[in-house]
């Protein structure tokens, strides 16, 4: 007969406890997302009109991980991810938040990984996986009532820099060179360096293609790259 682990349990409860924790902070509604890969809930921010509670449309994803005694150093708890599971989190348009619950004290701390990853890029290396950091303080039923809100919203600088990065993303696959360019220049005013995030990541698409790509392709990513290194290169 099928047995269900010890692992199991603790995820299930772990499920449970935070979307317990959504369910009782003041306008948010929590939603299971059983088929999802690596979404464990959704959380939608609503407001409070004439007394009717209305949705927003402001939504964070949730990925849940539980434990019965977390890692704890240097007043944070840490959690293993894997690589491929956080490039994929840094893709979602909307926040991806990483719930750590203790289910024997049934408290749950957050981490908004876009905003982890923004500061600490994924790197290739002969490691599968990292070790997330928490701080002990990111409480998730205090943040739900603050920084989550902010964090849905796009009230944040994180937010806007994110919303600049996906114009830029966008643009960089257009034949509008011009507005590119001035996006990417706004994107630099906000953060140096810049460039070089799109350069890899560009770099990435353009070996993903393979070698038999069309030369329309090539030339499509090309223009990025030379713009990267050398602005208005493709002017």
């Amino acid at each position: 007969m099928p047995i269900r682990s010890r692992a199991q349990r603790i995820g299930d409860k772990a499920e449970q406890v935070c979307e317990s924790i959504v369910l009782n902070a003041a306008n948010w509604i929590p939603r299971r997302q059983d088929r999802d890969f690596g979404i464990d809930l959704e959380a939608e921010l609503t407001v409070l009109e004439n007394g009717t509670e209305t949705v927003t449309g402001k939504i964070v994803k949730i990925q849940v991980k539980g434990a019965a005694k977390p890692k704890e150093k240097d007043n944070a708890h840490w959690v293993r991810l894997s690589k491929d599971y956080l490039r994929y989190a840094s893709e979602f348009r909307v926040p991806v938040l990483l719930g750590l619950v203790d289910i024997k004290t049934e408290e749950a701390l957050y981490v908004w990984l876009q905003e982890y990853l923004l500061k600490r890029p994924v790197v290739d290396d002969q490691f599968k996986s990292i070790l997330i950091k928490i701080p002990r303080d990111s409480l998730l039923h205090i943040g739900l009532e603050g920084r989550v809100r902010e964090i849905s919203r796009g009230d944040t600088d994180t937010s806007r820099h994110l919303a600049l990065r996906e114009l830029v993303e966008t643009f960089s696959q257009s034949s509008d060179y011009h507005v590119f360019r001035s996006l990417l220049s706004i994107l630099k005013a906000f953060e140096p360096d810049q460039e070089i995030w799109l350069f890899e990541k560009t770099l990435d698409q353009l070996i993903e293609l393979g070698p038999h790509a069309g030369a329309w392709q090539t030339q499509e990513h090309s223009h990025v790259l030379m713009e990267c290194v050398e602005p208005s290169a493709t002017s």
